[in-house]
C-alpha cells in the first residue's frame, strides 16, 4: 500500500512539474484564422433542457460559422437560441493545447432571401457524416475567446505575442 502511494505522489510530482506556467489568450486574428483553417469542431445547443454536443463540420465566414444538416435536434432547437461553438487541438500527453470558442444567435438560412443567407450557401461545406444535409444553420460569433499553453508545434508563426491570464485555472 505504501508502494502505491509513494508511487502516486511520483506521478502527481511529474505532471507538476512538467504542466505549462500559465494560459494564454489568443488575439482575435489568431483565432479567425484557427477558425477559418479548421473544418470540424463542436456545434453546442440545448434540447429538452438538456445542453447536447455535436460534432460538425463547418466554414467560417468572419464572423459566421456555417454548418449543413438534416432534420432533427439542431434543426429544432438551435435557430433564435444562444448556441456555442468550439474546436481544438491539444497534446495527448498534456504540454501543449489550445482551443477557441465562439458563442451567438443560431439562425436557420435554409430558405433565407437575403443576399447574406444566399452567399453563404454557395460555400463549400462537406459534412463528413453520411446523409443527406439540405439545411443550413449558422452561428453568429458575437462572443469568441480562445486561449493556448504550451509550445504548440507548428503554429509559433501564426500566433503573435499573447498576453497571460494568471487568474484562469483549469
Amino acid at each position: 500500500m505504501a508502494n502505491k502511494r509513494i508511487e502516486a505522489a511520483r506521478v502527481q510530482t511529474t505532471l507538476l512539474s512538467t504542466a505549462p506556467a500559465s494560459l494564454e489568450s489568443l488575439s482575435s486574428p489568431d483565432m479567425s484564422e484557427l477558425l477559418r483553417n479548421h473544418q470540424f469542431g463542436r456545434f453546442v445547443f440545448a434540447y429538452d433542457g438538456w445542453p447536447v454536443v455535436t460534432p460538425v463540420n463547418y466554414v467560417f465566414e468572419d464572423p459566421t460559422i456555417v454548418i449543413r444538416t438534416d432534420l432533427g435536434a439542431k434543426l429544432s432547437a438551435a435557430p433564435f437560441q444562444a448556441v456555442a461553438f468550439e474546436i481544438d487541438d491539444a497534446d495527448p500527453s498534456g504540454h501543449w493545447g489550445w482551443s477557441v470558442l465562439a458563442q451567438g444567435p443560431a439562425f436557420d438560412i435554409t430558405s433565407a432571401f437575403d443576399d447574406r443567407s444566399q452567399r453563404l450557401r454557395e460555400l463549400s461545406v462537406k459534412p463528413w457524416a453520411p446523409g443527406v444535409h439540405d439545411h443550413w444553420l449558422t452561428l453568429t460569433a458575437v462572443r469568441l475567446s480562445g486561449r493556448r499553453f504550451g509550445n504548440v508545434p507548428g503554429l509559433e508563426h501564426r500566433f503573435a505575442p499573447m498576453s497571460r491570464l494568471g487568474e484562469i485555472r483549469v
